[in-house]
Parts: structure tokens; sequence; C-alpha cells
């Protein structure tokens, strides 16, 4: 199963950024203490997902692209864990590479809630729904914090060690 995922980041905690949501996709906001400004949009797609229903654990790698401030390939390895369904937490890395070869690393740890069911659409049957089924459920809003833990190139100036970035999200 491929799930699709953006991440936006800025100096905010994200206010003002609003995110459309389609089905097997979604969207991350972080930000930065003052001043507000977006520093990029993380774009992934899942390529691997392994759940594991018996201790509601799940990890998996996400590869995508980064366009704002930072531009460049990410890949990201992910796992969760069921906290009280439908809350999770995760600990996520996310790499990025630029264009330049300059590379960025950050730790990725957060909260998230499942929206369980999806909302259906009364006028389709449910072979047509486009928020999945009612006996099925979609990642729903994240947040968290992108702490930089290894940079290069001309990252090491601009992005020190420690540097924390707030982000909200929708799978």
């Amino acid at each position: 199963m491929l799930f699709n995922r953006t991440k936006a980041f800025s100096s905010f905690r994200c206010a003002g950024f609003c995110a459309a949501i389609f089905t097997l996709s979604s969207a991350t906001a972080v930000m930065a203490d003052p001043p507000l400004r977006l520093l990029f949009i993380q774009q992934d797609k899942v390529i691997s997902f392994v759940v594991n229903p018996a201790n509601g654990t799940g990890v998996g790698q996400e590869s995508g692209t980064a366009i704002g401030a930072i531009n460049g390939v990410s890949l990201t390895n992910f796992s969760f864990t069921i906290t009280t369904f439908p809350k999770f937490k995760f600990d996520d890395q996310v790499g990025i590479t630029d264009l330049d070869g300059d590379q960025i690393i950050f730790k990725n740890v957060g909260t998230g809630t499942f929206i369980v069911p999806g909302l259906p659409d009364p006028t389709q049957p449910p072979s047509n729904q486009v928020l999945f089924s009612a006996t099925s459920f979609l990642g729903g809003p994240l947040t968290g914090t992108y702490v930089v833990v290894a940079t290069s190139g001309k990252y090491v100036r601009q992005y020190p060690l420690g540097t924390v970035l707030q982000y909200r999200a929708i799978p």
C-alpha cells in the first residue's frame, strides 16, 4: 500500500497553514520560532509500511522531495506506536540531500490521532467512498518537532545542530 505525505516547514506553529487531504495523502507544516517564515514543503510517498497489530507498532520508509529554503530529495525512516487508540506517537529520521550534494538530517518525534472512521459520502455507494469506508481509518493530525542532528555544506551554518522546528501535519 502506498501513501503520500507532504510536510511544510515554517517558523511559527502553523496557525495559517491549510492542507487538503485526499485518500492516501498527507501534509505537514514545520515551523521554528520567530521570525515567521515557511522554510520548506516536504512531499513524500510511503515505499515500505509494516504494521504489527499484536503490539500496535509500525515501521516504514518514505521517499520524496523538499521544496523551499531546502530543496532536494528526502528520505524518511518512520516508526510509530499506538498509545491509546486512536492516538499514537512516532519517532522518525528524515534526511534531505540538495542539488549541491549538501545534506541535513532531522530527528522527528511527535504524536498523532487516526481519523476513525473516515467521513462517508452519503451520495455514493461504499465502493466509491473518497475517504475510505466506515470500517477503516485515515492518518489524522500530527504535531511534533524536527531537530537538526547532522548537517553538511551550507547547512552547517544555516541550521546549527540542535535547531528545533515545530510542525503540524496530516498524513
